[in-house]
């Protein structure tokens, strides 16, 4: 009785919170209903202004509009709070006719504009070359491919129907009740995690399919990289013309960071080819199929999903996924080394225990690499490398007896030295290619390739704004102030596509601060509170190792280049994994269900209203 006491207690808090989400979200929203017919596919967008305040792209909402339908709908934002908007009809130079604009907002009259004198209200903004107003709409014809109209709202304001009000807050009530009482079935062992990341895996798939070649950050050198080794094992020679395609406007080639994700996703191209797949996307589904690999992991081993429901919890992660890039591949291998610290059933766990001469050979030809493979993904991955280490610190201390801790040290320093004699080899590859002058080699083909400015002899008066700030005269300050470095880096950690220019709304993004946060809280209080000494300790470790991460991307932002981005912080992600795995007793798992569902439903949100609706997209397949 108090188990169901409880349980219901929780629906309870949770179906009210959902109300006043419903409150937060839709009922302080404006709504926009709009007709309009164009000769194109295209953008409808509106932003708007506060009092005092300009347009901005964090400030905006729009739909994709396409000539076989007229009627659009979408939610706006609190009316009460704007003082202008602008109104972008289409994104294309021509011929567009907008019919008519309905907004509606709780607690004022609607404002309608539809044929004369409504659609007068309108005022040229920019790049219109021609409209006129008749009884069929406002017709217009862009001299470029950004049109738009300025609007003053007037709000006038209307009683509210208390009546329906109640009704309408009731169902929400009801309906959140039933899908949370329906959900709580899933929660028992996670069964929520692989239909999620079935979700996800979707989503990633339409991205990786429609979205055109080098739409994504930096995809063109990942493509050139993964190519070299479609006919290669050893590392280029750096002064190769052939690399040359492969070398970014800095100077630096991803051939030359010893990252092996390229020479697995060249190796994967070169399987593929009998499919005849275009080029970038025969590339593109690798990163594709780890995603796969570890949705199916999940409904195969239920602890697993401890592991995997930080995948769940940010679209940026999805992102990494759909396109060519090492991160995607660093993730899904700190994943499986997540699952081996966690499962108890896992080959780590059971070399650690077993007195089979022959699994513990076996093991540790698997293990090795694995940790070597670790050492070959890029240094921000090494906190990584450094919170195992502290985990097994633990679970040597906790040994029973001095011989079992001899035999642990034993096991774990064979795992080291394999991995480590792996790493050698490749760092040996490097040097029997390129001989020991290769660091030099590197300055020479940076001095050779990289753009104007880059430079390693460019001055900084010829070097962009964004590099070198603190030799500027940039206090760190400035750098946290004035170029919002934060924020930057918290936005596009939770949801920036294409090359960090296609954005969600202000509204997502605070949601989103509020639900990281929050879940954050209860999760490092929960196990400070009830983990014990030992689990304390590692979230301590986790706290601590994220925060000389994120200090050291702060840091190279200010001392080298302004590049604030939240994907140098992913590895907080597996670690916080590993965490929760070991310590699961100790959080509510309700309440963490919860929190991931919240998290789940604003991802899949703003992957598909944002990112894939604004993606550039390939107009033949």
């Amino acid at each position: 009785m108090d188990i169901l006491s409880k349980k219901n207690g929780w629906f309870l808090i949770l179906s009210l919170l959902s109300c006043c989400l419903y409150i937060f979200l839709l009922s302080e929203r404006a709504h926009v209903e709009i007709e309009i017919e164009v000769s194109q596919e295209s953008f409808f967008r509106i932003f708007w202004a506060e009092p005092g305040g300009h347009y901005s792209e964090n400030r905006m909402v729009g739909t994709f509009i396409h000539p076989d339908r007229e009627k659009y709908g979408f939610f706006l934002t609190d009316l009460s709070k704007v003082e202008r908007l602008r109104i972008d009809t289409h994104q294309y130079a021509g011929i567009a006719t907008l019919k008519s604009i309905k907004i509606h907002q709780q607690g004022f009259l609607p404002i309608i504009l539809s044929a004369p004198p409504g659609l007068d209200s309108l005022i040229p903004f920019q790049q219109i070359e021609e409209y006129r107003i008749d009884e069929s709409g406002l017709w217009l014809r862009s001299a470029a491919n950004d049109p738009s109209f300025e609007l003053v709202p007037e709000l006038h304001p209307a009683a509210i129907d208390k009546a329906a009000w109640i009704t309408e807050l009731t169902l929400v009530f009801l309906a959140a009740w039933f899908l949370i009482w329906g959900c709580s079935l899933l929660i028992v062992n996670f069964r929520f995690v692989p239909m999620m990341l079935f979700g996800a895996w979707a989503l990633i798939i339409v991205m990786a399919v429609l979205s055109e070649r080098n739409v994504h950050p930096d995809e063109y050198v990942h493509l050139a990289a993964i190519d070299y080794y479609q006919d290669n094992w050893l590392p280029p020679l750096i002064e190769d013309e052939s690399i040359r395609g492969t070398f970014s406007v800095y100077g630096h080639s991803r051939l030359n960071n010893r990252e092996l994700y390229y020479l697995l996703a060249g190796k994967f191209q070169q399987a593929v080819s009998a499919f005849e797949l275009k080029d970038y996307l025969a590339k593109r589904s690798f990163n594709v199929i780890l995603f796969g690999l570890i949705m199916l992991y999940t409904i195969k081993h239920r602890c697993a999903r401890l592991v995997a429901l930080p995948l769940l919890l940010s679209p940026q992660l999805w992102y990494v996924f759909s396109y060519c890039n090492s991160d995607a591949f660093a993730l899904f291998l700190a994943f499986i080394i997540g699952c081996e610290l966690v499962c108890r059933r896992s080959v780590f766990n059971r070399f650690l225990e077993t007195e089979s001469a022959g699994r513990v050979l076996f093991s540790m030809l698997y293990l090795g690499p694995l940790l070597g493979a670790l050492f070959l993904l890029k240094r921000n991955y090494y906190p990584l490398i450094a919170f195992i280490a502290v985990v097994m610190f633990v679970k040597i201390i906790r040994s029973s007896s001095g011989g079992k801790r001899r035999q642990l040290i034993f096991r774990l320093t064979s795992i080291v030295v394999i991995g480590l004699a792996l790493f050698g080899g490749r760092i040996a590859a490097d040097y029997y290619v390129n001989g020991f002058d290769r660091q030099a080699k590197l300055m020479s083909a940076k001095q050779m390739y990289a753009k104007h400015g880059f430079k390693p002899d460019s001055t900084i008066e010829e070097r962009p704004g964004t590099l070198f700030l603190k030799k500027r005269g940039v206090t760190l300050k400035s750098i946290l102030v004035d170029y919002n470095w934060l924020e930057h880096t918290f936005r596009s950690g939770f949801g920036l596509y294409g090359y960090f220019t296609i954005t969600g709304p202000d509204i997502y993004y605070n949601l989103v601060r509020w639900a990281v946060g929050l879940l954050a809280l209860f999760l490092f209080l929960s196990i400070f509170i009830r983990g014990g000494i030992d689990n304390s300790s590692l979230a301590v470790t986790v706290l601590l190792l994220s925060s000389i991460l994120a200090a050291v991307s702060l840091n190279r932002s200010w001392t080298m280049d302004l590049q604030a981005q939240g994907r140098y912080l992913f590895v907080i992600m597996p670690m916080v994994a590993i965490l929760y795995g070991i310590a699961r007793k100790a959080v509510d798992r309700n309440v963490l269900s919860f929190g991931v569902f919240v998290l789940y439903g604003l991802s899949a949100y703003s992957f598909i209203c944002y990112g894939l609706v604004r993606i550039p997209k390939v107009l033949v397949m």
